[in-house]
């Protein structure tokens, strides 16, 4: 596992860019870090033109901008990409991520208690036109998500693995057994 040290130390010639060829990186970011070291450690990641695979991990509670979203969709030969203690704030468009055609596996989780890993539908709607995706993860806190968002998803003809995980009074998505409409 790489740790990304803080401040970032991603410049050329570190023995991580000397390695352009890796297909799978798992990193962690160490605490402290504020959106723009993760910027940063998101623009270092250019440098992997052959990164199939991506699990980055928080130590604290990290939103996601716009910007950010573009550097991670920039990543086109990715298949699976996994980010934990992110949050995707409501003005962060995800809408670029749907130019990762052979992503298959996608793991979004948020361990905060305060923060939301995402608010309202337009995320979900989002992941929804993930065509590829077989394996899908969202767990934290998806505030003012609906049934409609939910439901966006089912268009995932692919998924074959979907694993939900939020706390149901901060979401206005019905409760098993409820009726859907």
């Amino acid at each position: 596992m790489l740790i990304f040290p803080h401040p970032p130390s991603l410049l050329p010639n570190t023995p991580v860019q000397l390695l352009p060829g890796l297909a799978g990186l798992n990193a962690s970011v160490a605490a402290g870090a504020d959106a723009a070291y993760t910027s940063a450690c998101l623009q270092g990641l250019q440098a992997f033109h052959s990164l199939q695979q991506l699990e980055l991990s928080f130590a604290d509670s990290q939103t996601l901008s716009a910007a950010d979203v573009v550097q991670l969709a920039s990543l086109r030969g990715l298949s699976a990409l996994r980010l934990c203690n992110v949050s995707l704030g409501a003005a962060a468009d995800c809408s670029p991520l749907t130019s990762l055609q052979g992503l298959q596996d996608l793991s979004l989780v948020h361990h905060s208690k305060v923060s939301a890993l995402m608010v309202g539908d337009s995320h979900l709607q989002v992941l929804g036109r993930l065509a590829g995706l077989r394996s899908l993860v969202l767990q934290g806190r998806m505030c003012s998500a609906t049934d409609q968002g939910l439901l966006a998803l089912s268009g995932l003809s692919s998924l074959s693995s979907l694993s939900l995980s939020w706390v149901p009074w901060q979401s206005q998505i019905t409760q098993v057994g409820g009726a859907v409409g």
